[in-house]
């Protein structure tokens, strides 16, 4: 690439921060993509949402919860897709639970796609904290 390349490539990429030096809106006028991140009073990343800019149209948001360690406790994932001329949504939500030590004791997903809610429970966790033991 040589350097009217970049050059060109970097008047078409606009990225906005925050007071604190964090990503607020990136913005690419090549693929009229933007992104734009939203923050708790904590700093913490909470939302996020990609869209068309021309017409607005959500492509994909995340919502991000935490609990009251500031572990993540949910993440909430929404796609949005054309079929024929109808707009259709998948979800994921994603929720995790932790041991008193902090590490990961299970997590479990939720989605459209099957329907119901499946548990993962990491047993290698588990074998840690008894070698720990």
């Amino acid at each position: 690439m040589n350097k009217f390349d970049e050059s060109r490539r970097r008047k078409h990429r606009v990225t906005t921060y925050t007071a604190y030096g964090q990503h607020l809106q990136f913005d690419n006028k090549l693929t009229g993509k933007s992104s734009v991140y939203k923050y708790d009073r904590e700093n913490r990343l909470i939302a996020y949402s990609e869209f068309d800019s021309e017409d607005m149209a959500n492509e994909f948001a995340t919502q991000i919860f935490y609990n009251d360690r500031s572990e993540v406790s949910g993440v909430y994932y929404r796609l949005d897709y054309a079929v024929n001329s109808n707009v259709k949504y998948l979800t994921y939500n994603y929720q995790y639970s932790y041991n008193t030590d902090g590490t990961l004791d299970f997590y479990s997903v939720v989605t459209d796609e099957i329907g119901g809610k499946i548990n993962y429970y990491r047993r290698y966790i588990i074998f840690a904290r008894i070698l720990k033991w």
